[in-house]
This record gives structure tokens, sequence and C-alpha cells, in this order.
């Protein structure tokens, strides 16, 4: 169902990379009675406001508790906001570890492409000395998918905490009105407190005294709303810099990517001009070049070749989707080479290079025989690995003759799984 673990980039790519699971994590919403996330409403009037015929007492200790709530509300703000900037901050040690193994792989894949590094491969007298180079290359692509799947996790996680900001936001925007909203009760009763004691008694511990006190908290409070607010918008701002950082990390991902898509297929055409010594031409796309059936029996497949496919971008079926039983053998169709060619979509893959060209097998569950093989050496073992891990069991085979584009295997595997399937029946009744 994959392809040999291209993953383009775009508009449809980056929107299936930000729905998978995050390595980033968020933090909790604050404990609000108007969570984050909800658009600020109408604040609800103070019970103060309306039962002005209350006790200056009465109506000192509601606004009190309404700031006690705002006090805890606007904590849980700040200490999120405070973790979300903090998060940003840090460098993700996933895209890290992946960009270094990518930096030091793609040096290596490069020298395994150089002209004299394919002629000394190309002189060697043992099979061997091909796989060194295949490997070397397909290990980078195989870096190179790992290094995007890591960017990709971090923009996804970048996405959630944009998200989480623009709640914390709101929730700081929306203590602040109450915040004002209090204030000018304050004041109210302030004033009323005023008229009904006189100036005289303005201790700490009188009505006008403990009014005062309150004030000089909400204004307080209103000194950290302000800064909360501050702190939201420079974490925003530092995490759209971040986003703009990894999109252009992917895009410097993908220009290696070509760069090592290139330097595979200088290889393989190294493998198929060297083993076993014969040149490949197009001519070579006859039927009966496939020998055995790949996957042993039971098994069934359709020609689902040229079938939409989505994962890692929209793309075209390259092959047909053999399903059989997980564990089941999958063959060497011909003499060649066998490589194992893991990559993200394909999961375990194995490429058998021979004259006429080489298959593709993807989403093994574990690998047979490499290197050297005949036809029917068991080469490796149907599973669903990468992106099939929600499928049935099945071997992805490719066929690529003259090494050159895939084309449909359908009329090759039933010159060679349809007599395999008559045979075994034929047996079955004898």
């Amino acid at each position: 169902m994959a392809g040999r673990g291209r993953i383009a980039l775009g508009a449809g790519l980056l929107i299936v990379g930000l729905t998978v699971a995050a390595s980033v994590q968020l933090v909790a919403a604050p404990r609000s009675q108007t969570p984050a996330g909800r658009a600020p409403g109408p604040i609800a009037a103070s019970p103060v406001a309306t039962e002005v015929s209350m006790p200056l007492d009465a109506r000192l200790e509601a606004l009190r508790r309404e700031l006690d709530r705002i006090d805890a509300e606007l904590a849980d703000v700040s200490a999120a906001a405070r973790a979300v900037a903090d998060s940003v901050r840090v460098a993700d040690p996933d895209v890290q570890r992946a960009e270094h193994e990518l930096g030091r792989r793609a040096g290596d894949a490069k020298e395994a492409a150089l002209p004299s590094s394919l002629a000394a491969a190309a002189s060697s007298s043992t099979a061997w000395a091909l796989i060194q180079p295949l490997e070397t290359v397909s290990g980078a692509m195989r870096s190179k998918d790992a290094y995007v799947a890591a960017l990709l996790r971090a923009l996804a996680g970048a996405h959630r905490q944009e998200v989480t900001l623009g709640a914390l936001a709101d929730s700081a925007r929306l203590l602040r009105w109450e915040l004002e909203l209090r204030m000018i009760e304050l004041e109210r009763l302030l004033s009323d407190a005023t008229r009904a004691t006189g100036d005289g008694e303005d201790g700490a511990s009188s009505p006008l005294g403990s009014v005062r006190l309150e004030i000089g908290r909400g204004q307080q409070l209103l000194g950290l709303a302000e800064r909360a607010d501050v702190d939201l918008r420079m974490a925003s701002i530092q995490l759209s810099t971040r986003e703009e950082r990894l999109l252009e990390q992917l895009k410097r991902a993908d220009a290696t990517g070509q760069v090592l898509q290139q330097g595979m297929a200088n290889v393989e055409a190294l493998v198929g001009r060297t083993f076993p010594g014969l040149a490949l031409t197009a001519a070579t796309s006859v039927l009966g070049v496939l020998q055995v059936c790949p996957v042993d029996q039971p098994h069934s497949y359709i020609d689902d070749f040229g079938a939409p496919r989505w994962a890692g971008g929209y793309h075209p079926h390259e092959g047909n989707d053999i399903f059989a039983p997980e564990g089941t053998a999958i063959r060497a169709p011909f003499d060649g080479l066998a490589v194992q060619t893991p990559n993200t979509l394909g999961g375990l893959a194995v490429t058998v290079y021979g004259e006429a060209g080489y298959v593709y097998n993807a989403h093994l569950s574990a690998y047979g025989t490499l290197g050297e093989v005949t036809t029917g050496t068991i080469i490796g073992y149907v599973g669903n690995t990468g992106d099939a891990i929600n499928s049935a069991p099945h071997d992805h085979f490719e066929w690529h003759p003259g090494n050159g584009a895939a084309v449909d295997p359908f009329s090759y595997l039933n010159a060679v799984c349809l007599l395999e399937s008559e045979t075994a029946n034929d047996a079955s009744r004898s």
C-alpha cells in the first residue's frame, strides 16, 4: 500500500503530519468557571451590583469572594502561559537527533554515490560490494523519512500550542473584564461606605479601610492580568518563529530527499549494469520474468495498481497488494540481490535486484535471507508494518522492469501465481 517511502511536502502532507500523534506535552487548561477556549461572552453581573440594599459588610464579603476566584483563575492562566512559553523555547530533542542522524547518513550516501565509489563497487568481483552503496543510500533515505516525521510531529505540537495560547488569551481577557467590573463595584462600595461611616473611621479594620484594601488588591490583580497578556503575546510570537523554522527545515529535508533519490537511481543503475553482467533495457519488460509467485499460498490479490492512496500525501498505488496470513513466506521471484530497504510508509521492506529489473516488497513482519539469492529464496514474511498498521497483513508488491518506473504487475503475478494455485489445487484433489 506504500510506494518507496517518499514524503511529499505541501498542504496535503502538512495536514496529514499535523494529525499525527505528538511528542510535545500540552499544558492543562486553567481551572476556570469559564474554560479557556470558549469565546468571551457577556459578563454576568456580580450579585453585589444588583443587591445594593445589602449591608456594606455583606457586599464587601461578596466582592472579596469574587476577587479570590479571579485571583485563583488568573494564577492558573499565568502558570499555563509560562509553561507553554518555556516549552516553545526548548528545542525538540527528537528533531535534533533526527537532523543530526540525517546529516551523518546523507554525507555517507553522497560519498557512496560518487562516480569513483560506484566504479570501485562495479569492479569488485563480489555481489556484496553492491550491497554497501545500496544500503548506505537507502539508510540515508530512511533517516530523511524519520527526520520529516519528527518535524511533522513538532509542527503538530506547535499547532496545538497555538490553540492553547489562543484559549488562554481568551481566558485572560475575560478575567480582566471581570476585574474591571468588580473595581467599579468596589469604587461604588467605597462611596457608599464613606457616606455611611464618615471619614473618621478610616482604620485598617474599619469598613472604609477594608474596602480600600480590596481596591488595592484588585489593582494588583489588574497588573497581573496585563503581564499575563504580555506573556501570552510574546509566547505567540516565539511560537510563530518556531513554526516558520520548522517549515524551513521541511523544505531543506525535501531538497535532501531529492538528492538522495538521484543517488539511489545512480546506484540502482549500477546494479542493473553490473549484476550479473548484462545490460538492462526497457525490452526486458516481458511476461515470464517472474519465476515464482512472490507470496506463498494461501493468498489473494486484485489489480489495484493506480488506485488512490493518501498516506504521505496523495499518490497512485504503484503495485498490487497480495493479502495472506501474517508470517506467510515472501520469496525472491528470480535470481538476484536482496537488500533491506525499510522506510516510513513501507515499514520493513526488501528489494530484489535482478538482471531484468527489481521488485519491491513492503509491510513485512520480518526479514528472511538477504544478499545473493536464488529463485524461491525466502526473503521475508508477510506483515502490516509501516502505513499498513491498521490493514490486514499483505505484501505490497512492485515490479520495476529495467530499473525504471513501476508497472502494473497484475499480469506478471497471474503468470506465476495462478499456475501455482492450479497446481496446488490439483495436488489437493489427488
